[in-house]
């Protein structure tokens, strides 16, 4: 039997037949009362070809009809087609004004025509939308169709309608004429007969068309829409408002799906304007149109909304823009990276070329889309303040190639990390690494706060990297809830002597040395207090005299936190006995007084031979917790070769005093016999006076799971931890990791 359709000549070869839905859906952040708000297109005309080919296919039931036409409800329409199965087919889809539209599909030619008599100043009637989708029917199946407009939208808008009505000019109409195509192939998006079009006389827009799309009291003159080609172009635009004379605006940028503002003071100014050319100018976001304004031509935003970027936001050469971003969070749920309407996207914000400037404060949040790009970069020469936020990137959050970002606030940290997990965080502000070196490329840290990263003591730009200024010091400020430390930059007193760091440590300051200090006495700390190290600075006691000296004693029941990059060498004592002489790079709390010391970072504690017992710990009542650092020792002349040594002191009528050795990063090594290498003084530890806790850290030669140091199979290592066999600068060695 044969069907009615079979004997139909409609194009198709027998075969199974699929049915397709497709979903016609304008952009859907739009449908808010307002220009280019997508509601006038509804108007849906749609028609099949064999996929390449320009023969309209009679695919509607009957043997003459080749266009479908439906009416869009809230800016979509659903359309079903029975296709043939494995077939391949270009179908188009053009949205239009139901009434009043200049506008004809041709779909023997697969072409728009545009009939500028038909075509009015500020008319929302001329605004329409295209797609060609390629499909290939496999069975029943659904396809989304999202349709894009094919015209810039051209906005011209002004600040002083009240001072031009007072001089007596009211402006109730206006024309524009301005080079547009007449022609649009839909299934190529090529444009054709482009000529001056005018654009004819009407009535200003009023408020129930919307907001002009750039903040700052600017209203509507004029709004059109001009047929243009894929890639950017520049236009001459002549403006009649009826006034004593017209305005001409030359080589105006616009380009398909971009909208273009012209504006200023245009009825009483007849010199100065600004010209601004943005992406997707369907959004309602006035935000985001305002960051793009600022960002070309330079002015303050001040963010009262969330921002979703579609694009990056680069401030120009010679352009100085800040935003506040107020509690409103930054975003981009669309890539930004090598994104095509930016040329070198890396970023959310981007500062680039000479004397270009951005400043970032207020409260808020700059997230980038997980794996895409990060929060901000300086090219070329530009300038970067941040003063406050919370900025979120990939491998970087900030990233200079050339120019300067000043960090004085704000919440720094990375989602996704540096492959070597053992630089995960190395890179949360980093610089590209040969203009770092030539001076090119800076960054200057005074204020913030940075989780997992430490920007007085990174691998940015090598070991020991220091973004910290002068005057400034960055300290453990706590832990994140997933483990990583919390660095925070604050000001510091500047150590260059003996007397300027003993002073500090009794006022309790932040201390930062970024020089050498060779000290004659031991240092002695009687407060909480930081004490930091940069460019590699060393701290170390040349005695004159006799006897059992410490580089640095902390006492008092005082608290010091150590970090940064630099080292702190144990004296070599005068004349020792090589039986009971000791020495120290830090020595922990003494009889009558116990002390804290928390050790982070690249910091080197070294003891040196120069005594029966020479460490680069010695605890004698107090705490010392170890989250990072190097701790080495030569050993003593007597052949041991602690490098913490836990020697708890007993008064004469007492009990042994508490020592706690908590472990949780470090390398740990000596020269010599490496078997007593973390070590307790026998009587107080079977008391239970000496504590020892290992959590992480690398030993060299010494297992802290299974030593000699208090008896057969000594196991320092915390439960739920253990230690397995690695090497270290090709010397066996055991790491403490998690169980």
């Amino acid at each position: 039997m044969t069907s009615c359709n079979d004997e139909m000549d409609n194009g198709l070869k027998t075969g199974d037949e699929g049915t397709v839905t497709f979903t016609a859906q304008l952009p859907s952040e739009m449908g808010t009362r307002a220009f280019a708000d997508g509601l006038t297109a509804k108007h849906l005309q749609y028609a099949v070809y064999e996929a390449g080919q320009s023969t309209p296919l009679k695919v509607f039931g009957d043997e003459t009809t080749v266009v479908g036409e439906a009416e869009m409800v809230n800016l979509k329409k659903s359309v079903t087609l029975k296709l043939t199965s494995g077939k391949s087919y270009d179908v188009i889809f053009w949205a239009d004004a139901t009434t009043d539209s200049p506008y004809t599909f041709n779909p023997a030619s697969q072409e728009v025509s545009v009939d500028y008599s038909k075509v009015n100043n500020n008319s929302d009637n001329c605004d329409a939308f295209f797609k060609k989708e390629t499909i290939t029917v496999s069975g029943n199946q659904s396809v989304d169709v999202k349709l894009t407009r094919p015209f810039a939208q051209v906005n011209i808008g002004t600040d002083d309608f009240d001072a031009a009505k007072a001089s007596g000019l009211e402006v109730t109409q206006t024309e524009v004429v301005a080079k547009a195509f007449a022609t649009l192939n839909l299934a190529t998006g090529e444009v054709s007969d482009e000529a001056d079009r005018t654009f004819t006389m009407k009535a200003i827009p009023t408020a129930s068309d919307g907001e002009f799309p750039v903040a700052g009291g600017y209203k509507y003159l004029s709004m059109d829409y001009l047929l243009v080609g894929a890639d950017k172009a520049t236009v001459d635009v002549a403006f009649n408002y009826g006034g004593p004379q017209s305005r001409t605006f030359t080589n105006v940028p616009v380009q398909r799906n971009y909208r273009t503002n012209i504006y200023g003071s245009l009825l009483t100014n007849t010199t100065d304007f600004n010209v601004v050319i943005e992406p997707a100018f369907a959004t309602t976001n006035y935000n985001l149109g305002a960051l793009y304004t600022a960002s070309q031509i330079g002015g303050a935003v001040t963010l009262s909304d969330n921002v979703d970027f579609d694009r990056t936001i680069a401030v120009q050469p010679g352009k100085t823009m800040s935003v506040n971003l107020n509690g409103k969070t930054v975003k981009n749920t669309t890539d930004l990276w090598e994104n095509p309407s930016v040329p070198n996207s890396w970023s959310l914000f981007s500062v680039r070329g000479t004397d270009s400037k951005l400043t970032l404060s207020g409260d808020g949040d700059v997230i980038a889309k997980a794996n895409d790009c990060y929060a901000i970069d300086v090219q070329g020469g530009g300038h970067l303040v941040i003063e406050g936020g919370h900025y979120n990137g990939n491998i970087h959050a900030v990233y200079v190639t050339e120019g300067v970002a000043e960090i004085k606030g704000g919440t720094f940290e990375v989602q996704q990390k540096y492959p070597d997990a053992e630089k995960a965080d190395e890179f949360v502000l980093n610089c590209l690494d040969e203009n770092y070196k030539n001076g090119t490329a800076k960054i200057i840290v005074t204020g913030g706060t940075f989780i997992g990263f430490n920007p007085g003591d990174c691998k940015a730009e090598g070991n020991g990297t220091n973004f910290v200024a002068p005057g400034y010091a960055s300290i453990a400020n706590g832990t994140a809830a997933d483990g990583r430390t919390i660095w925070k930059v604050v000001p510091a007193v500047e150590a260059t002597t003996e007397a300027e760091l003993e002073g500090s440590f009794k006022r309790g300051s932040v201390t930062a040395i970024s020089s050498n200090i060779s000290t004659a006495t031991i240092t002695t700390c009687h407060s909480k207090s930081n004490l930091v190290f940069k460019n590699g600075s060393v701290l170390k006691l040349e005695p004159t005299e006799t006897g059992d000296l410490y580089t640095l004693s902390v006492r008092k029941n005082s608290n010091l936190t150590i970090s940064g990059n630099g080292s702190i060498i144990a004296p070599v004592l005068i004349s020792p006995n090589p039986t009971t002489s000791q020495a120290a790079a830090i020595e922990v709390g003494v009889q009558a007084y116990s002390g804290i010391v928390n050790i982070y970072d690249n910091v080197t504690l070294e003891g040196n031979s120069g005594a029966a017992g020479s460490y680069a710990l010695r605890l004698v009542n107090g705490t010392a917790n170890i989250y990072g650092g190097h701790f080495k020792t030569a050993g003593g002349l007597n052949g041991d070769s602690e490098c913490i040594y836990l020697q708890s002191i007993k008064p004469w009528r007492g009990t042994y005093r508490q020592c706690n050795l908590n472990i949780y990063g470090g390398i740990f090594e000596t020269t010599g016999d490496a078997k007593y290498l973390i070590n307790c003084k026998d009587e107080p530890y079977k008391d239970g006076k000496c504590a020892i806790k290992i959590m992480g850290g690398i030993f060299v030669g010494f297992n802290p799971a299974d030593n000699t140091a208090e008896g057969a199979h000594t196991n320092f290592v915390a439960s739920g931890y253990k230690s397995v066999e690695t090497t270290y600068n090709g010397k066996q060695a055991w790491k403490v990791v998690k169980e």
